[in-house]
């Protein structure tokens, strides 16, 4: 059976978030390492590449930001299969195996509409 790609990437979530090595997670599930493998670094470089897009060359600015309710339903998560690192000038990003694209997206669109001017 030919899985989708939202399949694999909660293969790939389901994998980096159980703790074990990614032969016994195949194993077990009758997958191949090969593509979970495969699937992990194509998933993680669409996000790099994704967050690219986003900074359009401009470098990157910091906000604080507060939860101001812990009621509000959690969004789901998108898959990286290791921390994604975005380095523009002496300004470090980085962000988890698992975090919510929709924040960060968000994020970024506030950034971008400062200018991503330091």
């Amino acid at each position: 059976m030919r899985l989708t790609k939202t399949q694999w990437a909660n293969h790939v979530r389901a994998w980096r978030s159980s703790g074990t090595p990614a032969r016994e997670y195949c194993e077990k599930r009758g997958l191949k390492l090969s593509s979970l493998r495969y699937w992990s670094e194509r998933i993680r470089r669409e996000a790099a590449e994704a967050l690219d897009e986003k900074l359009d060359g401009r470098p990157a600015r910091f906000a604080k930001v507060r939860r101001t309710s812990t009621k509000a339903a959690s969004p789901p998560r998108a898959a990286v299969s290791e921390p994604l690192r975005v380095v523009v000038g002496d300004v470090r990003v980085e962000v988890g195996a698992e975090f919510d694209a929709d924040t960060l997206r968000r994020l970024l669109e506030v950034l971008g509409s400062m200018g991503g001017g330091r």
